[in-house]
């Protein structure tokens, strides 16, 4: 029986992650230059991912660079993604931290990360950053992880720190900002329900799903958007600005 794209596409994803295994574990640190994110001068920016894996909760750990990767390890900013494993769905927790404290917010988290640790798309082109095999590995193995969590929930007591609500949001509130986005294609995966589903876009995630769909990263092969889809996005977007 010929095998179709779909059921193909797991046994990649399990060769890549069984192969991964063989050169590092998950707790190896990964250097690259992001694929997507810029500095509002267009400069690239540059993350350092680990992850902590366990039983009951993965801690995901991000160092990030917005003043080039030759720029003092101790200044680059401290990102964490805690992801509970113990709640059905999966739920996670969003912190910045500075010298191993938790501090406000640089940005939103949620306008990027709707459904926590989000894929990790390196520019393989970079001048700055070498991917070595391990690397690259390394990484198919880190994304096949975030794959295989499905939904998960933001937890609310993040809306608070230190018994205060943050003084920058991690998620924007109003009706608009979380207005769904209910468009075939992407609702293959960004659905509440389902193996392997990644939660519904909301309204305040239009920046990152317009850079998305405008590189070409979403949605992912072999889905591709229709000319009534086109359009319907395209008046999603424009309606936030």
């Amino acid at each position: 029986m010929k095998m179709s794209v779909l059921m193909i596409l797991p046994i990649l994803l399990v060769s890549l992650s069984l192969g991964a295994a063989l050169f590092e574990d998950l707790s190896t640190p990964v250097v690259m230059e992001s694929f997507e994110s810029k500095t509002k001068d267009k400069d690239p920016v540059f993350n350092e991912i680990t992850i902590q894996p366990g039983d009951k909760k993965d801690i995901w750990l991000m160092a990030q660079s917005h003043n080039g990767i030759h720029y003092s390890k101790s200044k680059w900013d401290q990102i964490k993604i805690v992801v509970d494993k113990t709640t059905e769905p999966y739920s996670a927790t969003y912190h910045q931290v500075k010298n191993g404290k938790e501090i406000e917010l640089r940005a939103a988290c949620y306008i990027c990360h709707a459904n926590g640790p989000r894929a990790i798309r390196p520019n393989y082109e970079s001048s700055s950053v070498k991917y070595s095999l391990k690397d690259k590995a390394l990484i198919g193995m880190m994304n096949l992880r975030i794959k295989t969590y499905g939904r998960i929930k933001m937890k609310k007591s993040n809306l608070i720190l230190d018994g205060r609500p943050r003084q920058r949001p991690l998620a924007y509130d109003g009706p608009k900002n979380w207005q769904e986005l209910n468009i075939p294609t992407c609702l293959k995966c960004h659905n509440d329900s389902g193996f392997l589903s990644r939660g519904i876009l909301k309204g305040q995630q239009y920046g990152t799903i317009e850079h998305l769909t405008k590189t070409g990263a979403m949605p992912p092969w072999p889905y591709k958007l229709d000319e009534e889809e086109k359009k319907q996005l395209a008046e999603f977007i424009s309606s936030f600005k």
